[in-house]
């Protein structure tokens, strides 16, 4: 891994708030997992989309857009884009080590939640490698969402300049989440992707590929936005 995306990380992990998401991760997880336990209906096939719902719909696309905005807010406040520039070291790279911590961040946090989903199942009589093998592709698309839903959160911090309003419109898309998951016009709908991914199963085939359009379309976003970070980062 490049040095420049272990710096970001390690940003990230001096702002405190790696701690706050596995706190709620802990607690979001654990308490959905132990009520799907009481609950009679629920078995072993289940209670992983049980244990992972509420964190997912709820949760998952606030932490998100707190990793970007809190990055973005203190490499502005600190004035650490300026160190690089006159230092003659590149803006672009600086923006791409960005990006890139950003996804293994987010990446990191769906694996740890699925890995706290897992006892669940255990718990319920269920093999966890054989759910894992039989639900691969659910997962796989969930990879596809993270990776969306991060390059538009990003594009939508660095657009705006404004990361109080970043995260303000994180929060309106969470709660969206209540409307829009359950509808058709969820692939639509980036902050919806890793809650309804739960639902694989019910996944229809063009359903997927409006997801992969918007990907791309993400990412073409992301390619443009390199003029518009450094300009927010210089202007002090």
């Amino acid at each position: 891994m490049p040095n420049g995306v272990i710096n970001e990380l390690k940003k990230t992990k001096r702002t405190g708030l790696l701690l706050i998401i596995i706190v709620s991760m802990l607690v979001m997880v654990t308490l959905q997992g132990s009520l799907g336990l009481i609950a009679a209906s629920v078995d072993e096939n289940s209670i992983y989309v049980t244990a992972l719902s509420m964190f997912f719909q709820l949760f998952f696309p606030v932490i998100v857009a707190l990793i970007i905005s809190i990055s973005l807010y203190n490499e502005k406040r600190n004035e650490g884009i300026l160190i690089y520039y006159y230092n003659a070291f590149s803006l672009t790279r600086v923006y791409w080590n960005k990006v890139c911590s950003f996804q293994i961040q987010a990446l990191a946090v769906y694996v740890m939640s699925v890995m706290l989903a897992m006892p669940f199942i255990v718990l319920e009589g269920g093999n966890p490698l054989v759910y894992v093998m039989n639900n691969l592709n659910g997962m796989f698309y969930s990879v596809i969402g993270i990776i969306a839903l991060v390059n538009i959160q990003f594009f939508i911090s660095v657009i705006l300049n404004n990361q109080i309003l970043s995260l303000s419109i994180a929060l309106l898309g969470t709660i969206g989440n209540f409307f829009v998951a359950p509808s058709p016009l969820w692939p639509y709908y980036p902050w919806s992707y890793l809650y309804r991914m739960l639902y694989h199963s019910t996944i229809q085939a063009n359903q997927i590929v409006t997801v992969v359009i918007i990907l791309l379309i993400s990412l073409i976003a992301i390619l443009l936005n390199t003029k518009r970070f450094k300009k927010n980062m210089l202007v002090q």
